[in-house]
């Protein structure tokens, strides 16, 4: 397939669209934009967006709904896509599974998010509940509550509030937004 160059009106980057001095430049140099990067898109047939997506898996675990964003957002057509998709399942480039276990592994470890927020992060790549499940196991109860403590401890050393009482509603709600259970939240205050 011959290479075809970018139509030039006059857009070339996101910053020229920026620095357009009126609202009509904007939408014009938006469209310039937009309109490239179909041309540059066009280009590609579905074997080669399959390379491509061999690649954007192997680099990383994906998610199912990553890889099928970035297909549509290429301009590929649904039957293409789910094409895709499936042969990248066949050959083990893609696993639900797989992918659910390694991302609640690095939110806890790295992130140091809790259960809750994990499993919200899950159910928006449109993970399973059996998948879900399986990516829960990977987080064991002792660290859990270890790093609940943790983080519970180092804010209660840099928080500045003196009333107890506000100090108290302070590190649960910063345990809450990190996604821990209020229940375990609770006790681990209770201990303390």
């Amino acid at each position: 397939m011959a290479r075809l160059f970018f139509i030039d009106f006059g857009a070339r980057s996101y910053g020229q669209l920026c620095r357009a001095e009126t609202r009509r430049d904007r939408l014009c140099l938006g469209a310039q934009l937009i309109f490239n990067r179909f041309l540059y898109l066009m280009e590609f047939t579905p074997a080669q967006f399959l390379e491509k997506m061999r690649k954007y898996c192997a680099y990383q675990e994906r998610s199912h709904q990553q890889v099928r964003d970035r297909l549509y957002e290429a301009g590929l057509y649904q039957d293409n896509v789910e094409e895709i998709i499936s042969v990248l399942i066949v050959e083990n480039y893609l696993n639900e599974e797989r992918f659910a276990r390694s991302y609640a592994r690095g939110k806890f470890r790295i992130n140091g998010w809790g259960r809750v927020k994990i499993v919200q992060g899950l159910k928006q790549h449109r993970v399973h509940a059996n998948g879900i499940k399986a990516a829960m196991t990977e987080i064991p109860d002792e660290d859990y509550f270890s790093a609940l403590r943790n983080i519970l401890e180092q804010k209660a050393r840099n928080l500045k509030e003196k009333h107890p009482v506000r100090r108290k509603a302070a590190l649960v709600r910063f345990a809450a937004q990190r996604g821990f259970e209020t229940e375990l939240i609770l006790d681990v205050l209770g201990e303390s």
